[in-house]
């Protein structure tokens, strides 16, 4: 029956874009609770925010290395040349993060702030 698998694809795109809506809010939540906690100090409140900001660029650098030479051949598709495409951006991603997290603590904190790396340590 057309009608049912209309339904049914209706109701997938409605779950996925609802777990799309929870992450996003948890994700958010999560940086204006972190946020709060530094409220008295301006760059304990700023820290977040720009550790998330450097997050969202490593992630958007790191979707750019993912990439593999594999056609797509259903069944015969090599699943280890696909895991290391993803790994690869994965580990990019990682990769610029933790540079980025470690420029914003010592411009936030400066280089000799022992409470700059105790925070992030």
């Amino acid at each position: 029956n057309p009608a049912v698998i209309a339904d049914n694809v209706g109701d997938n795109v409605g779950d996925v874009a609802g777990m799309g809506a929870d992450l996003f809010e948890s994700y958010i939540g999560s940086l204006i609770g972190a946020a709060t906690l530094g409220k008295n100090d301006p760059v304990l409140l700023a820290l977040p925010l720009w550790l998330g900001a450097a997050g969202l660029l490593g992630s958007f650098i790191g979707f750019f290395f993912v990439s593999t030479k594999e056609k797509g051949d259903g069944w015969n598709t090599d699943l280890s040349a696909l895991m290391f495409a993803l790994e690869k951006g994965m580990y990019i991603a990682n990769a610029i993060y933790l540079a980025l997290g470690a420029v914003i603590v010592v411009a936030l904190f400066g280089p000799d702030s022992e409470i700059g790396w105790r925070t992030t340590c």
